[in-house]
């Protein structure tokens, strides 16, 4: 009797949830890149829509528009994760992604090393010890996104744990470099504290980049589970989770002007 391979999933319902969150996720991306740049909200819903049951949807919808596409795009790369690594390293990637993050966040505000004086706002959902649900969430999808699209667009990296995860944390800051604006500024994700005699400003200090989102990207990077040979279908999936929240970003960023 054939073994089955062991990074293969060990149900169907695997596929069968790719099959249907990948759309879902599509879909809140497409509606994500025509409403976001729009900086539509509270005020604007208030003002033009007068139905009230419409209007309490419209203002749920705002509420969590950012959190439950992050959900989306997380979820689809975790199963993406599940079909070519295994349920076992998935879940063990996701709990030291989800709490490394959550750990660096609590430093984060109570030290202000190394982003800054930093303050969480409640638009990514709800707080465990002051870190809001999305915050890990969206370094989950910057990390196996940059992951698994230097996999595949370097597949002879892939041996080369240390290197292609130095390249994989490049990749997540300068992905950063596009999300702190939009994240501080735009969707207010995170903020600076102000201060008497300070000024706000829309980028983290220095040290942010090369400790905050580098180091800490470069070491979860090397601590997950290495990667099993062989390919997967749909390989290309985590290159555009990255793209698409990076042209979202990047077309906020614009609309601002």
């Amino acid at each position: 009797m054939t073994r089955p391979h062991p990074a293969q999933p060990k149900s169907a319902h695997t596929q069968t949830l790719l099959s249907t969150l990948w759309p879902l996720f599509l879909a809140w991306s497409a509606l994500a890149l025509a409403v976001l740049p729009l900086g539509l909200g509270l005020a604007e819903i208030d003002r033009y829509v007068t139905t009230p049951g419409l209007k309490q949807a419209c203002e749920w919808l705002s509420r969590w528009f950012d959190l439950i596409w992050l959900l989306l795009a997380a979820a689809a790369l975790h199963l993406h994760v599940v079909r070519r690594e295994g349920v076992r390293n998935a879940r063990r990637s996701a709990l030291l992604i989800l709490g490394g993050v959550t750990a660096l966040g609590l430093v984060a505000t109570q030290t202000g090393f190394p982003f800054g004086p930093l303050v969480f706002t409640d638009k990514l959902g709800w707080k465990a010890l002051g870190v809001p649900l999305g915050v890990p969430l969206l370094w989950y999808i910057l990390l196996i996104g940059s992951r698994y699209s230097v996999a595949m667009l370097l597949p002879q990296m892939a041996p080369r744990r240390a290197e292609a995860a130095l390249l994989a944390a490049g990749l997540v800051v300068l992905c950063a470099i596009n999300l702190e604006p939009v994240a501080r500024a735009t969707r207010f994700y995170w903020t600076t504290p102000l201060t008497e005699g300070a000024t706000f400003s829309a980028w983290p200090p220095l040290q942010a980049w090369g400790v905050g989102w580098f180091a800490m990207a470069y070491v979860l990077l090397l601590l997950l589970p290495p990667m099993r040979p062989g390919a997967v279908a749909e390989r290309w999936r985590p290159l555009l989770v990255l793209l698409v929240f990076n042209l979202v970003w990047l077309l906020m960023k614009f609309s601002a002007f």
